[in-house]
């Protein structure tokens, strides 16, 4: 039997949500900038300056990068996402496999492959993958969940993701 709450107890949890939310948000906020990742932090080398400054914070910080990756909001996923393109140096295989389990998980859950911003990068992490590491790609399971990457974004309309699944097969070869 569903419950449904009313009144004062309704707004009192969505007060605690926002609020949970809201923490969660500046959470992801200071690990997207503190570890470097935007681009104005590249430019001045601060934070994570290479591939093993980068392995050492995903040891670290796997967890906590798994539990952000539980969010509702659209917007943390994708600030999660653009950190998760600043990882891939590393450990290419973990980020990408991170980064499947949130685009196929929570982020589609919440609808984060509709928003105008994620496809972008997507496509542009993917092309990276393609170039920079597509050895990791050999194994069919990963194989799999990049073809179910771009057929997500493929299916709501996003171009560049229908292009880049349609060549696929060519840029694996």
């Amino acid at each position: 039997m569903g419950e449904t709450v009313e009144g004062a107890e309704r707004e009192a949890a969505i007060a605690t949500y926002k609020a949970a939310e809201s923490v969660i948000g500046h959470l992801m906020n200071q690990v997207y900038f503190g570890s470097g990742a935007h681009a104005d932090n590249r430019e001045a080398k601060v934070g994570l300056t290479s591939p093993d400054t980068i392995h050492r914070f995903l040891v670290d910080y796997r967890p906590m990068l798994a539990l952000l990756a539980t969010s509702h909001e659209p917007s943390t996923h994708h600030h999660l996402v653009e950190l998760y393109e600043f990882l891939i140096p590393g450990d290419p295989a973990g980020v990408f496999d991170a980064l499947h389990a949130l685009l196929t998980g929570p982020a589609a859950r919440e609808g984060y492959h509709h928003e105008g911003l994620a496809a972008p990068v997507i496509v542009r992490m993917i092309t990276r993958y393609i170039a920079d590491h597509r050895s990791i790609f050999e194994n069919n399971t990963r194989r799999a969940a990049l073809v179910e990457i771009l057929r997500l974004f493929s299916d709501v309309g996003w171009s560049d993701a229908l292009k880049l699944l349609y060549e696929l097969p060519d840029l694996l070869r």
